[in-house]
């Protein structure tokens, strides 16, 4: 027996044991009357209405996700860590991880947001911090995913965490082989997931994980933009950034602020659930899916969207959030006090490849400037550059900034995520909206006549820092 689910040209078929196991999430429910089917970029996620209004939650992840089994034990064990015991993982005949679990009750606060008085934004966002008051709080021996003390893990892989469960290998994509088009190459150095139980360890984990993407070979040098750099220099730099990283993690105040810390990732209003009569009440907090052990630090310059505001006049949700993590969770805080070009190094430093030499020597840069008005003892171990190198580096860096806001621009126009991910039934119109833009884009660099302060002034560059596939635009001669 299947259950076929009809969702336009798309059917998923689930076996009647993974029925059974939907079904006994919910007692007193015996039939499942209707499945949503939602697209993210990350995950397929099936919405089961039951025959008792019961909603019962199964999501697929995706290989962007991270490692599948990894990806869906950690998530599972943290939710139970945090929560409650309704969630459960299973690989099965559809060919696939995935995760059931209730749906959260209460309405998203992204719905409710905008009508919300002030006073009642306030009170939100205390009861969201006071509600991870208590998690926040905990200890962990190391840094990378929690998981169940009986996963299938290597016993040297984990280590033990009361209540039945350990810190195992991060299951982020960040340390796995799982992006489309980012390869990982372990010819000089091998595969690092952790755990770590020092930052130390952990910076390394870093270093090794930016190493790993650096090709051996480069055929498309010449179609990178120039800020990318050459193998040898990321190489060059990756090497001794793993030693300032290693300086900056000795220093006393950074090991303070360094502790091993479980955060949501994504605390964002779509996130958050609250109650339909008092928004005020936070119900639940969904997507732990990408929730890791980091260093407290690795939070400090993530401010959620609900402290934000577009209002000229001062923003209370803001203050809120600033008071809120000052006092109910100063772990998180306590790194938003300090300079942030002590953390900026750790940003880039596995990602090289992928952003560019130039954003991990920047962030250098600025730091070995001003070394010892951070407080660091000894010598920076990335060398200043001379007049000569920082000048081209500004130019190469001003380049960069202009590749990103293109990126985050062209993202907003286009209604994409900045990966370029979007609904499939978006495809065509904004496949052709995105050809005309860019022919638009061009136009203009061709025609502008005062290019002295412009980074971008030929079609080759705008080519290279474009943010989308054009292998369909046909480059003007």
């Amino acid at each position: 027996m299947l259950i076929q689910v009809a969702d336009g040209c798309a059917t998923t078929s689930y076996s009647a044991t993974r029925a059974t196991s939907i079904l006994e999430l919910a007692p007193g429910a015996d039939t499942i009357t209707n499945c949503q089917k939602i697209e993210g970029g990350f995950n397929r996620v099936l919405v089961f209405r039951l025959n008792n209004a019961k909603r019962i939650v199964a999501r697929l992840p995706f290989r962007l996700a991270g490692p599948a089994r990894l990806t869906t034990a950690s998530e599972v064990a943290t939710i139970r860590y945090y929560w409650s015991d309704n969630a459960m993982d299973s690989c099965n005949a559809i060919g696939s991880e995935y995760i059931i679990m209730e749906h959260a009750n209460g309405v998203q606060l992204h719905y409710k947001w905008q009508d919300l008085a002030g006073d009642q934004k306030i009170r939100c966002i205390h009861s969201i911090y006071q509600k991870l008051r208590e998690v926040i709080d905990l200890d962990f021996p190391a840094f990378g995913s929690l998981y169940s003390l009986d996963s299938r893990l290597n016993h040297e892989s984990r280590q033990p965490v009361e209540g039945g469960f350990c810190v195992g290998p991060h299951c982020g994509p960040r340390y796995w082989d799982c992006g489309v088009g980012e390869r990982r190459y372990y010819h000089i150095v091998k595969a690092n997931h952790g755990p770590w139980s020092t930052i130390d360890r952990f910076c390394d984990g870093l270093i090794d994980a930016g190493l790993s993407r650096v090709s051996p070979t480069d055929p498309d040098a010449e179609c990178r933009p120039s800020y990318h750099g050459s193998i040898q220099a990321h190489l060059r730099l990756l090497t001794r950034a793993r030693a300032v990283l290693k300086q900056i993690s000795a220093d006393t105040w950074i090991q303070n602020v360094a502790t091993p810390l479980l955060f949501h990732p994504d605390l964002y209003k779509r996130n958050i659930f609250v109650s339909e009569d008092d928004p005020s009440i936070v119900t639940g907090i969904i997507d732990w899916q990408a929730a890791s052990i980091e260093p407290s630090f690795w939070y400090a310059d993530e401010v959620p969207d609900f402290a934000l505001s577009l209002e000229p006049k001062p923003n209370l949700c803001l203050r809120a959030f600033e008071a809120c993590t000052q006092f109910l969770t100063p772990r998180l805080s306590g790194p938003r006090l300090m300079d942030d070009r002590l953390f900026r190094p750790f940003r880039f430093s596995y990602r090289t490849w992928n952003d560019g030499a130039v954003a991990l020597r920047d962030d250098l840069i600025e730091t070995t400037q001003h070394w010892h008005e951070l407080g660091l003892a000894g010598q920076c171990a990335y060398p200043t550059p001379t007049p000569k190198q920082l000048l081209r580096h500004k130019k190469e860096y001003k380049l960069f900034e202009a590749a990103h806001a293109l990126k985050r621009d062209l993202a907003s126009l286009l209604d994409t995520a900045t990966d370029g991910w979007m609904p499939p039934e978006q495809w065509e119109t904004t496949e052709q909206i995105h050809k005309e833009m860019f022919e638009g884009m061009l136009h203009a660099v061709l025609t502008n006549k005062d290019l002295e302060d412009e980074p971008v002034t030929d079609e080759a560059i705008l080519r290279s820092i474009w943010p989308f596939d054009l292998k369909t635009q046909k480059p003007r001669c």
